[in-house]
């Protein structure tokens, strides 16, 4: 009975997979899901409350158009090259938004 605990739960193509790392891939699928919904709902939501953004801040069609595309892809390309320059020179764990960090 002891050998059915140590053994792996999965086979995966580098090897046997130790049962705490599937537990581990499955939450940050999770997290990755959860952050993926929350970014297409904002998307959205702009998109349902583009009149009541027009009559209030008094913007155009283009202006309205602009903010919805170009903005978007301005910040994300604009926000995702430091980002990913970063992750490429720090620990990956230490760049997860709300990580808490212990006092040492």
């Amino acid at each position: 009975m002891k050998e059915a605990a140590q053994r792996p739960v999965a086979e995966g193509a580098a090897g046997l997979v130790p049962p705490g790392s599937v537990r581990s891939a499955n939450f940050a699928l999770g997290v990755f899901l959860a952050a993926y919904i929350l970014s297409f709902v904002d998307r959205q939501i702009l998109s349902l409350m583009v009149e009541p953004i027009k009559r209030d801040l008094g913007i155009s069609d283009l202006q309205i158009g602009l903010l919805q595309g170009l903005a978007f892809a301005l910040l994300y390309s604009v926000i995702g090259v430091p980002i990913g320059l970063l992750a490429d020179r720090v620990r990956r764990q230490s760049l997860s938004v709300g990580r808490r960090t212990r006092a040492r």
